[in-house]
């Protein structure tokens, strides 16, 4: 411990300190010591957010991952009625699409040519979708680009496509595993307890079959990530149960590459927009997510070192924050053309987030970190990426420039990209939006 630090927690509460004084230990911060640091406001919440930065220090350094992605949401048509969702259509809506398997090679070899080396696919579940659709879109991928690394399909994709073939999750991921997935997102989790899961997605996969499906993936040698969605209508206690439960999994499989935090986008959810659940909050406030963020660094820094910062939802100045609590990744770098629906906008140099200059996002693909693996033999799953200092890279985000695929820092110009509107900030919408109105990139997904 710094000198520096055992200043600071002198002026923290005896309960907090003591939490955060064993955590320096190296002890495990429980679900109610958790609880308890949910409290943390003020000094209190500043020492802590100090506390889980010298934890990201030792746990994985100070330097800052990113990969080079493109993410392609080839449906946006779904059966489910998940209340959070603001991206699904019905097959009856004006809006909804389905991109054909061409189109989806081209972006894929559009990607590649720009630098890419993973493609993120999720989607709705289309019920033009068959048991073969996902597996022929990894051999689409393969085939447009054979060395890009497949990150796709989350636990409720897998579920879907192997009740459609009828064959068991085990059997349908090997599949998936030989036509080309790489790894697996740990999305469509939002809070794994089933009592809330009733309230804000009656008809979306249960906790233990999202349990079996990330289970058996990681058997098979399919890593995933690992995310929670908070700010809606979970509790503190909630939240820690859920963390307490990825870290339980991580101890007894190793399979999860990083925890990824995904704040609750309130516009345009029907959860928000009708009052058909009480007690429904319009997304975590600025001082919960840097507590969420620097808590989860305690609660599980030790078994899942990489902590990620999404800052497609958090936008680019909170994830600099963040940074400074306990995040050591911050996703993917989106160096190829934004997606609008089912339209390109071109790039100059590099793709720009909306309402901002800067292109870094980090990707923690990084089981063993600094160990690097290139997926051969019995070593480490990873992808291509590239490694910048931690302070480089806070200095190019102060200035306002962005870090190239050579580590050279250059300017980007802010209206490089063709439609971008510095004086709209729709960051955190992923929602299709109807020709008429402002358009709000389609570049993320939950």
């Amino acid at each position: 411990m710094t000198t520096a630090l055992e200043t600071c927690l002198h002026g923290v509460s005896p309960s907090i300190r003591a939490i955060l004084e064993r955590s320096l230990d190296g002890q495990e911060v429980g679900i109610d010591d958790g609880i308890a640091l949910n409290e943390a406001r003020g000094t209190d919440l500043h020492v802590l957010c100090l506390v889980a930065d010298e934890l990201r220090r030792q746990q994985v350094g100070d330097r800052v991952t990113y990969v080079v992605n493109r993410n392609i949401n080839f449906t946006n048509v779904c059966i489910k009625n998940c209340k959070f969702c603001a991206f699904a259509r019905t097959v009856r809506s004006e809006q909804g699409y389905f991109l054909p398997q061409e189109e989806v090679a081209r972006r894929v070899r559009q990607a590649s040519e720009m630098g890419a080396t993973e493609v993120c696919l999720q989607a709705g579940l289309s019920p033009n979708l068959t048991g073969d659709s996902y597996v022929d879109l990894c051999r689409v991928v393969k085939e447009a680009a054979p060395g890009i690394h497949i990150h796709a399909f989350s636990p409720e994709e897998v579920k879907f496509g192997a009740s459609l073939k009828r064959v068991s999750y085990a059997e349908y991921l090997a599949e998936l595993k030989d036509a080309g997935l790489g790894t697996l997102p740990g999305t469509s989790a939002e809070i794994l307890d089933d009592r809330l899961r009733k309230k804000i997605s009656p008809t979306r996969i249960t906790t233990s079959e999202w349990l079996d499906v990330i289970t058996s993936a990681h058997r098979l040698g399919i890593r995933t990530t690992s995310t929670m969605m908070f700010g809606h209508v979970e509790s503190v206690e909630d939240r820690m149960r859920h963390m307490d439960l990825l870290r339980r999994v991580q101890r007894d499989t190793g399979g999860f590459t990083e925890f990824v935090p995904l704040s609750f986008v309130h516009e345009e959810a029907p959860l928000f927009a009708t009052s058909d659940v009480s007690g429904v909050r319009p997304g975590p406030t600025g001082d919960d997510v840097l507590r969420l963020y620097a808590i989860a660094r305690l609660v599980l820094g030790r078994d899942i070192p990489n902590l990620q910062a999404s800052w497609v939802k958090e936008g680019l100045r909170t994830s600099q924050l963040l940074l400074s609590c306990g995040v050591n990744d911050l996703g993917g770098h989106y160096r190829c053309v934004l997606e609008i629906g089912d339209r390109d906008l071109g790039h100059a140099g590099a793709c720009l987030p909306p309402h901002d200059h800067l292109v870094v996002e980090v990707q923690a693909h990084l089981p063993d970190v600094p160990s690097v693996g290139n997926g051969d033999g019995d070593g480490p799953l990873t992808i291509s990426h590239r490694v910048i200092g931690r302070e480089q890279y806070l200095d190019s985000r102060l200035s306002g420039r962005v870090v190239d695929d050579d580590h050279v820092l250059t300017q980007v110009p802010p209206h490089s990209v063709q439609g971008y509107r510095p004086d709209f900030a729709p960051l955190n919408d992923r929602s299709r939006r109807d020709p008429d109105r402002p358009w709000r990139p389609f570049a993320s997904f939950e």
